[in-house]
């Protein structure tokens, strides 16, 4: 029976350590490719336009393209928003750039 049980901890840790290896492995390819260049993240663009409206409170808000990237001096993950307008109803502008990058700092993600 002690056998038995130590067999069964013993795979289940040789489980958990291949998990985090591939977990490790897997990062350590998407970190890869993201300081090759900059990636399209459409996908991210309704997300970051309902956040710059909460942000500015505006009532319309466009972002041309979102791309995201990795910077190995900084060791962050940089998004770059392009195009970003954002004005109230009326037609007031609120904010308008053509680049806006945002750096986040890969200490900070590990949370």
């Amino acid at each position: 029976m002690r056998r038995t049980a130590r067999l069964v901890v013993l795979y289940v840790l040789e489980a958990i350590a291949a998990l985090l290896a591939l977990t490790i492995f897997a990062g350590a390819a998407i970190l890869w490719r993201l300081a090759e260049g900059p990636v399209d993240a459409e996908i991210l663009r309704d997300r970051a336009t309902n956040a710059l409206l909460a942000a500015v409170d505006a009532d319309l808000a466009s972002i041309g393209s979102l791309e995201v990237s990795f910077d190995p001096d900084l060791a962050a993950l940089v998004i770059t928003a392009r195009d970003v307008s954002a004005a109230r109803e009326g037609g007031a502008l609120v904010c308008l750039q053509v680049r806006s990058p945002l750096s986040l700092p890969l200490a900070s993600l590990q949370a």
